[in-house]
């Protein structure tokens, strides 16, 4: 993904095919790129000449508007698609940032203006505001002058659908009828047509019973493509919509679940099953936003209450001690509930609390909500006095820069009795390379708080030993880059009284001398060590760096160290069976290495391994389009 350019737009809400101006010659310059192109079914069945109409191949793949990467969808016309579900869908890294810029040089923004506008969004919104879609409707709200201002996901989406409205009535709207019926009559039809495909678990609205009605709507119909997905069949008729994402879906089927108790058309408990509460996990906080102003609200955040204590109460997610907390902070922003009242939370807040397991709580990538995340842990601070501190886990596989609310959840807490620990997988792996000394500062200040575990990349790591938040962390993972930030490391590790557990994720070991290494305490009883792209030539150097951590001290719990191939730097068979016969003191050690492998080659590394004792040594084949997968192992106990 991070090779691919964006190279063509098509507009899939505009009428007129700006595709058929875009000719060969303008893919010429990106040859050796991957190409992405934003386009509308309709073009890609009308122009079957056009050279955009390209067969699938590996470096060639379209992004869908409404959703996420895929194969071509367009490449099997005959019948219905593939299911189109929203795969999460959203741009990521330098494609999230190609993409902006591009849409702002096609539409005549100011890159850097629309840039900061997203951020602000993607403070509360980090996972919604990434989809093409969203980001592409909140140009267009700008435009409008318009702006998004939503913070939950119900805000979001009835704001799209008021610009939506806007739109359809100023540009499009023929003046033969009145448009706010109009409107009001599709956006009841898509709300039941949503509801009863989501009761089914279809993932399209139309069949052939029904599309008789949808023909009295050709009218409204350019309001709907904002919407829905028309996808045709092999005569070119229109066969199916699916939505342009899932979130639009949940807001339809929440807004008919509003209007029928609303009218009491139907009640709280039939439209909202206790049976169905893990289908309805998705949609409960679009629910609880759009009810907030409803006279039944209390009744609402009463079932929601059920809901939530058989979903935390069921047997397989007791067995999967699974505690994460996503859905309760949405609610409660969803909710507005969140804030104290005579220095009291809402009743509310405790309700849903007592709903939760109290230990260990995981906060995994979605959208975020300081304030409810705050109510959340400061009623639970209230609650669990004079008990062990409360367990909350951060875990976040997305870039920091597009995470510009995490500081905010960090400051949120700081008053509560919370030991915390943040995993930020990118930054240690170094995909991600922005370091995180600011989430650090962030989380230094005034307050009960702790700092227990931490993973990612700090460019300063005395920072951790600088203020009592951080001071007591037990466990760390690293990414090296300078001899100094091991220093750093070594000098914390000998101060600590409480750090047990390092990873060290050395990015080159050229960068490191061995020499001036100092050996890790005795009191790092868990150690392991990755070091990236060694190849035969700097296997010394690398050896060196592991011996030299490790010392003469033998870890009590793990000792373990593993190689990692990055880009063209790799191992030859020559260069594992080196590292087999230096003997390095381990308890297990993992090294890769590329395939296809002689018979020859695997002979003697298999032959070497068996002659390993008192080591969990695997060498990891890696898997190719041809090759699957396998490893190589040394004996353990005299077993195979």
């Amino acid at each position: 993904m991070k090779e691919m350019k964006v190279l063509v737009l098509i507009d899939s809400l505009d009428y007129d095919p700006v595709a058929s101006r875009v000719d060969e010659t303008s893919l010429a310059l990106f040859h050796n790129q991957r190409i992405i192109i934003f386009c509308r079914l309709q073009f890609m069945t009308k122009f079957t000449d056009h050279p955009l109409r390209y067969q699938q191949t590996q470096d060639n793949m379209v992004l869908r508007l409404w959703g996420g990467i895929v194969v071509n969808p367009y490449m099997n016309l005959q019948g219905f698609p593939e299911p189109l579900s929203d795969l999460f869908g959203g741009l990521s890294g330098k494609l999230f940032q190609d993409y902006c810029k591009r849409l702002c040089q096609v539409k005549n923004e100011d890159y850097d203006k629309f840039y900061n506008y997203i951020v602000k969004l993607l403070k509360t919104l980090s996972v919604e505001m990434k989809k093409p879609f969203n980001i592409y409707m909140a140009l267009l709200a700008k435009q409008k002058m318009k702006p998004i201002t939503a913070k939950t996901l119900s805000e979001l989406y009835a704001q799209w659908f008021e610009l939506w409205a806007l739109i359809y009535r100023q540009e499009v709207h023929l003046p033969i009828s009145d448009p706010r019926d109009l409107i009001i009559s599709g956006a009841n039809e898509v709300n039941k047509r949503a509801h009863k495909a989501f009761e089914n678990d279809c993932e399209y609205l139309a069949d052939e019973d029904n599309l008789s009605v949808w023909k009295g709507l050709e009218e409204i119909m350019p309001f709907l493509a904002h919407i829905l997905v028309p996808h045709y069949s092999a005569s070119g008729n229109i066969q199916i919509f699916t939505f342009r994402i899932a979130a639009h879906q949940n807001f339809f089927v929440a807004k008919n679940i509003e209007n029928q108790i609303n009218y009491n058309l139907n009640s709280i408990e039939n439209l909202i099953q206790i049976e169905n509460f893990y289908k309805l996990q998705s949609l409960l906080p679009m629910i609880v936003g759009l009810m907030r102003a409803n006279s039944q609200f209390h009744d609402v955040t009463k079932h929601t209450i059920k809901l939530g204590k058989l979903i935390f109460e069921n047997e397989l997610m007791k067995h999967c001690f699974d505690q994460i907390i996503n859905s309760a902070m949405l609610i409660l922003a969803e909710s507005g509930l969140y804030n104290k009242t005579d220095d009291k939370y809402n009743k509310f807040v405790k309700d849903l609390l007592a709903a939760i397991p109290k230990d260990a709580w995981v906060l995994l990538d979605g959208n975020l909500f300081p304030e409810a995340l705050q109510a959340l842990c400061e009623c639970g601070h209230e609650s669990f006095k004079n008990q062990k501190p409360q367990k909350l886990n951060f875990c976040f596989s997305g870039f920091f820069s597009e995470l510009p609310g995490l500081c905010d959840m960090l400051e949120a807490v700081r008053k509560c009795d919370i030991r915390f620990s943040l995993q930020m997988d990118r930054s240690f792996l170094g995909i991600d390379e922005h370091p995180l000394d600011d989430v650090i500062k962030a989380v230094q200040c005034k307050g009960h708080t702790s700092l227990g575990k931490f993973t990612g990349y700090l460019k300063n790591v005395k920072l951790l030993d600088s203020h009592p938040t951080t001071r007591r962390i037990y466990s760390i993972s690293l990414r090296i880059t300078e001899q100094e930030q091991y220093e750093s490391l070594y000098k914390i590790s000998k101060n600590s009284g409480k750090l047990s557990r390092v990873a060290i994720r050395i990015s080159d070991a050229s960068t490191i001398n061995a020499k001036k290494l100092k050996e890790l305490p005795s009191s790092i009883t868990h150690l392991t060590v990755y070091i990236e792209g060694v190849t035969d030539e700097s296997i010394g150097n690398a050896m060196a760096t592991w011996r030299a951590i490790r010392g003469a001290t033998k870890r009590v719990q793990r000792e373990h160290l593993r190689f990692w191939d990055i880009d063209e730097k790799k191992l030859s068979p020559s260069g594992i069976i080196q590292i087999i016969d230096a003997n390095l003191p381990a308890e297990r050690i993992d090294v890769p290495l590329q395939q296809p492998l002689s018979y020859y080659d695997e002979e003697r590394i298999q032959n070497k391994l068996y002659g390993i004792k008192g080591i969990d040594f695997t060498v990891r084949l890696l898997g190719t389009v041809k090759h699957a997968r396998r490893d190589l192992k040394s004996k353990k106990d005299g077993k195979l």
